[in-house]
């Protein structure tokens, strides 16, 4: 007589313990596989991306599917349910394309440490509860429980769907106005599929370094070709997250900082908007190579698209060209593209560091833009040879820690919907106080001519939906300080003689500030931008 084989029991106590429950209810199944993840995901990602609907309609249809599969597959199928949404949600929220969130994802060693951490935390977070309560689900329901857990998620996708269609709303929309509404449902995987399909109807096309409209084209048709030919500065500001206000009472009260009397005796100021489409890097190579080149800079063989970027022609026009960014260099790859684009020397934190500058704490800690803006006039007053000054200011990056908020005395009284809403009163404040510096920057009496062309990059990527419809979803601000002596040569048609007389009658001799000259022919420049826009 054969005695009974003995059962292994399970090694583990947390396996011993699971092992013992009994089935779930359908509500508590539920719970586990669908509501308890959107909660923790919505809670825990708040700063980081904003979905464009409250009901993923793929989780829903992921969550049912994973109740009748095998138990080891369920968490993996949830899992990549999840990971679409938030890729497909930092895509839209921080305007990245599909082509680009793998060359962005290169780019996480260069977040700051803190920020890693809670990215990481996150990770873990929500996808662990969320395969744990899979499996867990799989486990331990009956196929009744099955039945009534898998019946309300699939109730809840084609009700959630319905409203949407019923009230008119485009609820798969992939548009770039679509991306600051809010949709009852969302389906990432369909929104990612609309992607992938624009990238291959795009493919073999020049799309992504076509020309594109620029505040440097408008400055410098604005500049007469001869005084850029007698060594006017020109600094080239990208102001990080400064977008187009919708209603224009930010706008307003940010561009009165260039309104005061004497800035108005010094300069002929011009204001307008230009397009945006993409992350920071976008901007920069919109406003230094008048193109929509991108991420496509950190690719070598960009480099032929490169020869007629602004560097690259103030270089050959005997200017010096210079960067100023207050980061680690190595965030967007700027450490390798600065040069190729004909950048002489690059300033990053750790350069800035040896020359005194210290760091601003916020998303990105690194030099204070006050700082670095006083940096930059001390350099264009001590400085003998023509610059072209191209700075990436950092401070006003989201999101803004809220610790910060109280230690800025910037009033956000002027608008009670900016006073009420704190995201957007810190981001103001941060604004305000970079907008200060440059306007500071452009009063000093000690360095030469210089005409300014100060610029957002993109909007200000706030993880609400209330607060990004504040601002252009395609648009950004912009502003020329142009030098009173240099557009009253334009306007006459001086020669060089005449240019430097003019000088001397607006206000701003030449002589006070010292002359600084170059040889070598002049670039042709107004010709950077097929399409220039003038008459803002």
């Amino acid at each position: 007589m054969h005695s009974a084989l003995p059962v292994e029991k399970p090694h583990c106590f947390l396996c011993r313990r699971i092992g013992t429950l009994p089935s779930l209810t359908w509500q508590i199944a539920w719970i586990c596989i669908w509501l308890l993840p959107n909660l923790v995901l919505r809670i825990a990602a708040r700063d980081v991306y904003t979905p464009s609907g409250l009901v993923n309609l793929d989780l829903l249809l992921c969550g049912a599917t994973a109740l009748y599969i095998r138990s080891a597959w369920s968490p993996v199928l949830l899992d990549l349910c999840m990971a679409i949404d938030v890729a497909e949600g930092i895509t839209r929220t921080w305007f990245f394309g599909l082509q680009d969130i793998f060359q962005a994802a290169e780019l996480l060693p260069s977040l700051p440490p803190h920020r890693l951490c809670g990215y990481a935390a996150l990770v873990m977070g929500v996808f662990g509860s969320l395969g744990w309560a899979a499996w867990l689900v799989r486990r331990h329901t009956s196929p009744d429980i099955r039945f009534r857990t898998g019946f309300p998620l699939l109730l809840l996708l084609f009700l959630s769907l319905t409203v949407d269609i019923t009230w008119g709303r485009r609820s798969f929309s992939n548009t770039r106005d679509a991306q600051s509404n809010f949709f009852l449902a969302r389906s990432p995987e369909h929104s990612l599929y609309r992607q992938i399909h624009a990238v291959f109807q795009l493919s073999g096309r020049p799309a992504r370094s076509a020309p594109i409209e620029s505040a440097s084209s408008h400055l410098l048709g604005e500049i007469p070709s001869l005084q850029v030919a007698r060594g006017l500065d020109v600094v080239q500001i990208l102001v990080e997250s400064w977008g187009t206000d919708r209603d224009g009472r930010i706008d307003r009260q940010l561009l009165a900082l260039y309104s005061v009397p004497e800035m108005r005796e010094r300069y002929r100021i011009v204001t307008g908007t230009v397009p945006f489409d993409g992350p920071t890097i976008f901007g920069e190579t919109r406003e230094l190579c008048n193109s929509t080149l991108g991420f496509g800079v950190l690719r070598p063989s960009s480099s032929p698209l490169l020869a007629n970027c602004l560097p690259q022609q103030f270089k050959a026009a005997g200017y010096r060209t210079e960067a100023v960014h207050g980061y680690f260099g190595g965030l967007y790859g700027r450490y390798l593209w600065y040069p190729r684009v004909g950048f002489d020397s690059s300033y990053f934190e750790r350069r800035l560091h040896s020359e005194g500058l210290t760091d601003c704490q916020g998303a990105f800690p690194g030099i204070c833009d006050a700082q670095a803006a006083q940096w930059i006039g001390d350099h264009l007053a001590h400085t003998p040879v023509p610059l072209f000054v191209h700075w990436m200011t950092l401070n006003s990056h989201l999101p803004v820690p809220s610790r910060l908020v109280g230690l800025n005395p910037v009033s956000c009284d002027f608008d009670p919907l900016v006073r009420q809403n704190e995201p957007l009163c810190a981001w103001f404040k941060l604004a305000y106080q970079v907008h200060s510096s440059i306007a500071g920057l452009a009063l000093r009496n000690d360095i030469p001519p210089t005409a300014f062309v100060i610029v957002g990059d993109h909007a200000p990527p706030f993880a609400s939906s209330d607060l990004r419809n504040r601002f252009s979803v395609n648009r950004v601000p912009y502003l020329l300080l142009i030098p009173g002596c240099f557009a009253q040569a334009n306007r006459q048609l001086l020669t060089a003689t005449g240019a430097s007389q003019a000088c001397r009658e607006c206000g701003t001799p030449d002589s006070a500030h010292g002359s600084k000259s170059h040889a070598g022919p002049r670039p042709d420049l107004q010709n950077q931008h097929p399409s220039k826009v003038s008459g803002f």
